[in-house]
């Protein structure tokens, strides 16, 4: 059902994984799997041949990177709720680190806004030691070197399905936190706008 109505956009629609659609799974395994079958590679399903440049990362393919006119979107796969596998889920952070890393220090001459979308709202007790953000705090770190406007820089996603913003730090005081926000679940459109300033502002209607 889901892919009926997604394959009606006008334009390429790229999704990242969700703890429903494995660690919430009775049969986590099989719900990875149907993840891969329907929605792996979104954009050439039904897209074929668009002129979006999407890059995705070798080993984990679901990662994906566009830059465009100063602005670099990260989609990452990193779920909420607790993990099945902490040590294929540690492995995931790493991955998900060194491709921030390298998309970052790629476009960082020219950049001017980052976008990283996700599933997870942070949760540093979500497992030991340090949680999601044994991601998030070394991404933070990485993201201060930008020097880039805090409002230039935003992490999104759907992990709690309540509208709310909130800030993540990295445990350093003299670094800048990085904005996140959760997107409400179905109730309300969302309108992301990025200003020619590079500034990043979402409205929900």
């Amino acid at each position: 059902k889901t892919d009926s109505i997604l394959k009606l956009s006008q334009i390429p629609v790229l999704i990242t994984p969700g703890d429903n659609e494995v660690n919430d799974c009775p049969i986590p395994s099989d719900g990875w799997a149907r993840w891969k079958k329907y929605f792996h590679n979104y954009d050439q399903k039904h897209w074929q041949g668009h002129s979006v440049p999407i890059e995705r990362q070798t080993n984990n393919n679901e990662n994906f990177a566009i830059f465009q006119e100063g602005i670099l979107i990260l989609g990452i796969h990193m779920q909420g709720s607790t993990p099945n596998d902490l040590v294929e889920f540690r492995k995931q952070q790493n991955d998900n680190l060194d491709w921030t890393r390298a998309k970052i220090g790629q476009y960082k001459a020219t950049m001017q806004t980052l976008l990283i979308l996700s599933h997870a709202r942070p949760n540093r007790r979500r497992y030991e030691p340090k949680g999601h953000h044994d991601y998030f705090d070394p991404a933070v770190a990485e993201i201060n070197k930008l020097g880039l406007a805090e409002d230039n820089v935003m992490y999104i996603c759907g992990d709690t399905h309540r509208y709310q913003s909130f800030l993540i730090h990295d445990g350093v005081s003299s670094h800048q936190p990085l904005r996140g926000t959760v997107l409400q679940k179905g109730s309300k459109a969302v309108k992301l706008r990025i200003d020619v300033q590079g500034k990043i502002n979402i409205h929900t209607y």
